[in-house]
């Protein structure tokens, strides 16, 4: 029964956004001389005499402090940091109970503040008492700061339940567990768990990869000129063209990459290639206007237009193709869609037992990284 309490009151406190319910002037006004701190030092003097100011403070400051670190000023953050890392180390030594617990709770709970503040928060209050993540951290699968520790808790659970031979709460527990995973490990982890207990899933549709594609190339685009070249497929999109490549003519290739995690290997889908080229073009359908996020990368570099229009171009040689590299807010028109990609591959490696990769990966997804399910 405590366990459900727990639970409901996170439930409670996830609803509302954190703030304090006094004010403070005097560490207001601190924090703010220090949050003014300037590129290169500027205002250090300041800072360093408001710093020593608040950490002669009792642990009432300590949430103020965790506001003021709510910054992406890091400069900033760090002079707040060891303000709150001294008043929390002189309330462990003399006494504990005097640390705010509940409002440390209340700002780690607020998903729009700084994650690296709310980790914070979380270490005090594990120090107060060592089981608070084991009641703080499972609900919070939707929390893009807590997500992964979420997700490992409902793997845990999932795990005892597999250990106990309750195959149904096993399943829940991993299904929890998939549906919020966003990171590679964990979306195949809690993919083969809910496997092995009969409960096949896509990672492909829960993330969103995109997988089907027309492929043309390679183009030629000797000394790293491929990226500002612009060919063919830029000024049309005709699949029964031909064009002159690389050392021959090339055409459109229907090509569906067989890979789980959406990556289209070029060199096996085209042909190896150096001081090159290559496009893939594919229309997805959705049942509305939305914004979505495309996210990828490429082996080597990326360009990116939505129906026609350009929406990301990377130049960055010799780069490996990674999962979420790149992030790119997008806007869909309800029906069919137009999406089409160029990767560059850049020179052969001097080293010449080194393969020169050619890749990309693409996944069509919301906000918070959950994939949109298309026909394409």
């Amino acid at each position: 029964m405590n366990h459900l309490v727990n639970l409901m009151l996170l439930s409670l406190m996830l609803c509302a956004p954190f703030h304090l319910a006094r004010g403070d002037d005097e560490a207001g006004e601190l924090i703010a001389r220090i949050r003014a701190v300037g590129a290169e030092g500027a205002g250090s003097a300041a800072a360093r005499a408001a710093r020593d100011a608040l950490a002669a403070r009792g642990p009432d400051t300590l949430p103020y402090l965790l506001l003021g670190m709510d910054t992406p000023n890091t400069v900033a953050a760090n002079w707040l940091r060891t303000a709150f890392d001294d008043i929390v180390e002189r309330a462990f030594a003399s006494d504990p109970r005097a640390i705010p617990s509940d409002e440390l709770l209340r700002f780690l709970l607020d998903a729009k503040r700084q994650g690296r503040a709310r980790r914070l928060a979380l270490d005090v209050l594990t120090r107060l008492d060592p089981a608070s993540p084991d009641r703080i951290l499972p609900p919070l699968l939707d929390d893009p700061e807590f997500r992964h520790d979420a997700v490992a808790y409902a793997v845990a659970e999932g795990d005892r339940a597999a250990t106990a031979q309750h195959p149904d709460d096993a399943r829940a527990a991993y299904r929890r567990g998939f549906d919020a995973a966003r990171d590679a490990d964990q979306v195949t982890t809690t993919a083969a768990k809910l496997r092995a207990v009969g409960s096949p899933v896509s990672i492909r549709q829960h993330m969103g990869f995109l997988t089907a594609w027309h492929l043309i190339g390679p183009f030629d685009g000797p000394q790293f000129r491929a990226f500002a070249n612009a060919y063919p497929p830029e000024r049309e999109i005709d699949l029964d063209a031909l064009y002159d490549g690389k050392g021959s003519k090339v055409g459109w290739k229907r090509y569906e990459t067989p890979d789980e995690f959406g990556t289209v290997d070029l060199v096996k889908a085209l042909a190896p290639a150096d001081d090159a080229a290559a496009y893939a073009y594919t229309q997805i359908d959705v049942p509305r206007a939305m914004a979505a996020e495309l996210r990828g990368g490429a082996d080597d570099n990326l360009t990116i237009w939505v129906n026609g229009a350009k929406v990301f171009a990377k130049e960055e040689w010799q780069n490996g193709t990674r999962l979420d590299r790149f992030i790119v807010p997008i806007r869909l028109r309800k029906g069919a869609n137009q999406i089409l990609l160029k990767v560059c591959q850049g020179p052969a490696y001097v080293d010449p037992g080194m393969a020169n990769l050619w890749s990309f990966q693409i996944r069509l997804c919301g906000h918070d990284g959950r994939g949109i399910p298309v026909e394409h």
